[in-house]
């Protein structure tokens, strides 16, 4: 058996590794939560299948282990940086859910925001044509086009952003309950664009998808850890979380520093439940949540 066959075999062997992950992860979130933060969670989940798999075909193909034309190569390639631009935009939309920007209350803001994959889409298409990005020259051989590189800039605005904000935000003192989630969604991006860096200048390894789902996995675990410590109906945190603040507090300030705590009490909320039914009591818990969430500034 040649090398080039043993390579095929160890990057199918890893990429399909990466897919079986992710698709735990997947079917392990299938009905936990229904939030639209979970949503883009799962979508950025199904673009990264997506992702593994196409490239995991091109590589069997340039490397001779299943028969293939040049529109198939093409077709493979496409849809690589395609579901590579889609799923940057999903993380970007999770990530700026998890950090309650009021940036994705407005439907028409993630819209726009979108607008990146809809020019890589647009460009990609235009490839075929021109090879800006990529062709298959007359021999069938793959080979990267004068601006190769723009595919990945246009797909890693979106977690350059993402993450920026996060650590602005984690730089906030008034984050500090926050302050795990914010540092697992600045650490994501750093070991998939390590390991693409590496893969973009040495092709031959297979270390960019392995590198991405384990990351994907970490975040995974994270949000476990985050729906213990959070109320699933107003997304408000727990005794759990209410002591892991006060451990973080007590930590970056001197011993008389003063805490102050404030306790509500929202009146007559048992006549909501008595005369309109749970149903109702369960959406007034959520706006005073909201309230209080608002007006803390959180």
């Amino acid at each position: 058996m040649d090398k080039q066959m043993l390579y095929s075999i160890l990057y199918l062997e890893v990429n399909m590794i990466a897919v079986l992950l992710v698709g735990i992860v997947r079917h392990k979130t299938r009905g936990i939560s229904k939030m639209v933060a979970q949503r883009n969670f799962t979508q950025a989940i199904h673009a990264q299948i997506v992702f593994f798999l196409s490239d995991t075909f091109c590589v069997l193909m340039q490397n001779g282990m299943i028969p293939y034309s040049s529109t198939a190569m093409m077709a493979a390639k496409t849809l690589y940086f395609l579901s590579t631009a889609a799923m940057c935009f999903f993380w970007f939309v999770y990530f700026e859910y998890m950090q309650d920007a009021p940036f994705v209350r407005k439907r028409t803001h993630v819209w726009l925001a979108s607008g990146l994959v809809w020019i890589m889409a647009a460009l990609l298409v235009i490839n075929w044509f021109t090879g800006i990005f990529f062709y298959v020259d007359p021999e069938g051989i793959y080979q990267r086009g004068t601006f190769f590189v723009v595919q990945y800039i246009l797909s890693y605005i979106y977690i350059l952003v993402a993450c920026s904000r996060a650590f602005i935000g984690l730089r906030k003192k008034e984050n500090l309950a926050k302050k795990k989630l914010l540092f697992s969604l600045v650490l994501f991006p750093i070991a998939p664009a390590g390991a693409g860096i590496i893969q973009f200048v040495y092709p031959q390894l297979p270390v960019a998808c392995a590198a991405l789902a384990l990351s994907t996995l970490v975040l995974y675990l994270n949000w476990v850890d985050e729906m213990i410590s959070i109320d699933p109906l107003t997304r408000l945190h727990n005794r759990k979380q209410l002591a892991y603040y006060y451990e973080q507090w007590s930590h970056i300030h001197e011993e008389d520093m003063k805490m102050y705590l404030l306790l509500i009490d929202a009146n007559r909320f048992k006549s909501i439940n008595d005369t309109y039914g749970h149903i109702e009591g369960d959406a007034a818990l959520v706006r005073i949540a909201e309230a209080l969430r608002l007006s803390a500034g959180s």
